[in-house]
């Protein structure tokens, strides 16, 4: 899914792999894991260890909270809190990637995401701290699964996601494929 290739970046950039299409190679860095969604050791761990993450340098925050009755609720967490984010990186210094999934599960019910505006002054601090601490941030959300969509259709919410990006990508299967 989704998840997949974002965490296949941070076992790159945790181990200072080697792009797959280039001679390319990341510099070792430290990893942050913002899941609002993943269990950390049955979903995301074993998918890094598979990935050949090193992962004395990943760093997972599992927002998610357990309520009483045993489901999952909101986290405290979201995008308008970079003060956060930047603590975070004054613990781990060397931090290169800052992966946050699913976006949509760290927007406060102030912003409306499909409002272009609103999204991009809620991205600007992030790009601000990114451009500061030289620090990617890879903020990986839903799509709609709706057939024969533009690019910019399928990211769940508003265009201005996209927009509002340094580089958005689309990663999905061929349409031919069997998996």
């Amino acid at each position: 899914g989704k998840s997949t290739v974002a965490y296949k970046i941070a076992a790159l950039v945790s181990s200072g792999g080697k792009l797959p299409f280039s001679d390319e190679t990341f510099p070792q860095g430290d990893v942050v894991i913002i899941s609002g969604e993943d269990d950390p050791l049955s979903d995301i761990r074993p998918r890094l260890d598979v990935m050949g993450a090193d992962v004395k340098h990943i760093f997972i925050i599992d927002l998610r909270i357990k309520l009483k009755d045993g489901t999952l609720g909101k986290t405290a967490f979201n995008l308008s809190k970079v003060a956060e984010l930047r603590n975070i990186m004054e613990q781990k210094p060397n931090t290169k990637l800052i992966i946050i999934d699913p976006v949509s599960g760290f927007v406060n019910g102030k912003i409306d995401s499909n409002n272009p505006t609103e999204v991009y002054s809620l991205m600007a601090p992030l790009n601000q701290l990114s451009i500061e601490k030289q620090v990617t941030i890879l903020l990986n959300t839903h799509t709609n699964k709706s057939r024969g969509t533009t690019f910019r259709a399928k990211v769940t919410q508003a265009h201005a996601w996209t927009d509002a990006a340094r580089a958005a990508f689309l990663v999905s299967k061929k349409d031919n494929s069997p998996n």
